[in-house]
């Protein structure tokens, strides 16, 4: 039977994963250039098919960091009226009038919970694709596939609320029932293929969704490095105010330019390496 080939959702998925790790305008714009100056420089090679990664998920990095209102590690409203223009809020206010508002410094919370939900999806998409190239060989196996996606279904009715909730007793019984059905049916098609030793590997394939919180931690590693040490210790620090002197202030100026630039590419290599595992260990495993 002919298989699905998963390069080409790899090659969706990938630009996405990194765009949510990277999740800044600015940086997402020197990501594009400095993407575009090594495909200029370098030969086909290793390097360059890196380069065409960058150039290509620097895209949903600048979307992304729409979403997230972050532009060099500034808020828009900061970063404009820093260049002495007055604007009502975000981006997103001005142009589209909309109220959205995520940050990742304050909304850890929610966003382990996109995360991780984006790993769900991810995964259960992976899973699908097993099911439909499994189905040819055994039924009895790629029904085991579904039988994972539904156990990481009946998860996602229970963890965000053993995530929010104050108390065990607040979960609401409903969603529990329904959370329960769905694992118990999913476990049978599990075991069904694999045996019992299916049961063991219910904390791996958890694991596995766990482990796309990575995109929120290296985000917020970033965001930590842009926003608290270079714009606040180095730029409201030491630049604003020595503007009356225009030689320390452009001097700074040009070290935090610079020390931007440089955390552009640790999380240019950072979201390359997290997403490439996301991918090609958990994505593709499945």
């Amino acid at each position: 039977a002919r298989e699905i080939d998963p390069s080409m959702i790899l090659a969706l998925t990938f630009p996405i994963l990194y765009g949510m790790m990277v999740g800044d305008v600015g940086y997402g714009i020197i990501s594009l250039l400095l993407a575009g100056m090594i495909i200029a420089k370098t030969k086909p090679g290793m390097l360059r098919g890196f380069a065409v990664l960058w150039a290509i998920a620097s895209i949903p990095s600048m979307i992304f960091g729409i979403l997230f209102d972050e532009w060099f590690g500034f808020t828009f409203k900061t970063l404009m009226e820093e260049m002495g223009v007055h604007v009502g809020g975000s981006f997103l206010v001005v142009v589209f009038g909309s109220a959205f508002h995520l940050s990742r410094l304050h909304d850890i919370g929610t966003l382990l919970l996109i995360t991780i939900l984006v790993g769900v999806l991810h995964l259960s998409l992976g899973l699908f694709l097993g099911f439909v190239n499994e189905w040819g060989h055994s039924k009895t196996h790629a029904m085991a596939k579904l039988g994972w996606i539904g156990i990481l279904a009946s998860g996602l009715l229970l963890v965000p609320h053993l995530m929010f909730s104050a108390s065990l007793l607040a979960l609401p019984i409903d969603e529990v029932l329904a959370g329960g059905i769905i694992f118990a049916v999913s476990l049978l098609l599990v075991v069904r293929a694999d045996g019992i030793m299916g049961v063991f590997e219910i904390p791996g394939i958890a694991g596995n969704a766990l482990s796309y919180a990575r995109i929120a931690a290296v985000g917020i590693a970033g965001v930590v490095v842009a926003e608290a040490i270079i714009n606040k210790l180095l730029f409201e620090g030491v630049a604003l105010p020595n503007r009356a002197n225009p030689f320390v202030f452009f001097l700074v100026c040009a070290v935090v330019l610079l020390l931007h630039i440089a955390n552009t590419f640790l999380a240019m290599f950072e979201s390359l390496v997290q997403g490439a595992r996301l991918n090609l260990v958990e994505f593709y495993g499945k």
